[in-house]
């Protein structure tokens, strides 16, 4: 296993307490399901001290980890389950290869942007012939009905991307930051409208945007999935993409992107040479969430530019693990929020459990992801909001299916719609 020291002191420091099994929402439901006798952690130790294989049983609890990193949360050691987790998957990787469906995936996020736009018109001709549609009301837009699980729901892809929207730089107040904008494959291919609104709140406050030429996947879906080699790739043409040019920040609407360059990169990087370990550093101390850049540089102007409707709605918040747990980032969301005097806000119970997409367990075990869905589902139909907002393009998606599927009716919207 590859830097195996690096684990081994990883997990020496635990003390087998088993906060770690209470707190993860896979372990709890696969234990109300079926029992389950040992932990991720102490299999992965057995791994390493050579006295386990990787089998068959060995990748499907490695595969039933959505990385929420609650375990670490209640782990007095800390643990860097981030870390763990997915070279323990690369083990499987290298013995047993990537299940079909996940490999397709990642083929396609790790490919060039002329590729997936490629790939994406194509999928998007054959939608009728795998997909089927439904009503627009439940705010998804297609059914599975071969391929993948039947009563799965997805977004439909678009026909514009965004990054066929805005190529050239959006010139705004010298005297404010210059902000370069990194959309990630989901705003890019999915939810352009997310990405058309953090551009219209970052115009409001007279911000100079710039956009990246080449558009690279963040990396993260590769990490996840164990495989390392393609997610370092990833995070070296960005490096390269990012040094090309000057900026005040880098912004990221995604949740999971801002975890790849925060966390993951500091992993790829660390083992290289000084200059690129340095060079990453610096770059690394200029990015923002595009809720904690607004709150920081925004908050005031953008205050009182935003509009007031008399007819109020009812909003409540989903902590995505990737910007809650990862980034430490929570207040900010709920800040941005209540710069909308046109919504009330309702907290949610148990708003920092996990939807159930992360970790590549929605590929890998959808039935056990969606039932994962269904306690945010509850707690969102027990709010009463009429909408979700959240910070995670992923999020959404797998949020709106499980309103769907639980017979919840709210929107769900990432939060800078809101404004």
């Amino acid at each position: 296993m590859e830097n195996t020291e690096s684990l081994k002191k990883e997990l020496s420091s635990c003390v087998k307490c088993g906060a770690c099994q209470s707190a993860c929402p896979v372990f709890l439901q696969l234990k109300r399901e079926h029992g389950v006798a040992r932990g991720k952690f102490a299999l992965i130790q057995s791994l390493i001290d050579g006295e386990i294989e990787v089998t068959e049983r060995f990748a499907e609890v490695m595969s039933q980890c959505v990385l929420c990193l609650s375990c670490k949360e209640t782990c007095a050691a800390k643990i860097e389950v981030e870390q763990l987790i997915p070279f323990a998957r690369h083990e499987v990787l290298k013995n047993r290869g990537i299940p079909f469906k996940k490999k397709i995936a990642l083929s396609i996020l790790s490919s060039k942007e002329t590729q997936k736009k490629i790939i994406f018109s194509l999928l998007r001709i054959l939608d009728p012939l795998f997909l089927k549609k439904i009503t627009e009301s439940s705010g998804l837009y297609y059914r599975f009905s071969f391929f993948l699980e039947r009563g799965r729901f997805i977004p439909g892809l678009v026909r514009k991307p965004f990054s066929d929207r805005y190529r050239q730089p959006l010139q705004g107040d010298t005297k404010k930051p210059k902000v370069f904008f990194f959309p990630g494959c989901m705003i890019n291919f999915v939810y352009p409208n997310i990405g058309e609104s953090a551009v219209g709140i970052l115009k409001k406050m007279n911000c100079t945007i710039i956009f990246p030429k080449e558009k690279n996947c963040c990396g993260f879906p590769a990490f996840a999935s164990g495989d390392i080699v393609a997610s370092k790739k990833l995070a070296e043409a960005n490096l390269n993409e990012f040094s090309k040019t000057q900026f005040d920040a880098i912004v990221v609407a995604c949740a999971t992107c801002g975890t790849a360059f925060k966390k993951i990169y500091d992993y790829h990087f660390k083992n290289q040479n000084n200059e690129k370990f340095s060079r990453w550093n610096e770059i690394k101390k200029k990015i923002f969430d595009i809720s904690e850049f607004i709150i920081e540089f925004g908050k005031q102007d953008l205050s009182r530019k935003l509009p007031i409707s008399g007819n109020q709605q009812r909003v409540t918040y989903h902590d995505p693990c990737h910007l809650n747990r990862n980034q430490g980032i929570r207040h900010e969301p709920r800040e941005l929020i209540a710069l909308n005097r046109s919504v009330r806000f309702k907290e949610m119970r148990f708003p920092c459990s996990c939807c159930g997409l992360g970790g590549g367990v929605n590929y890998a075990n959808y039935d056990l992801s969606i039932e994962i869905t269904k306690r945010k589902a509850e707690s969102v139909r027990d709010s009463g909001a009429q909408i979700v907002a959240t910070a995670c393009p992923g999020c959404i998606v797998q949020i709106r299916d499980g309103l769907h599927r639980y017979g919840v009716d709210a929107k769900v919207v990432h939060v800078v719609e809101l404004l």
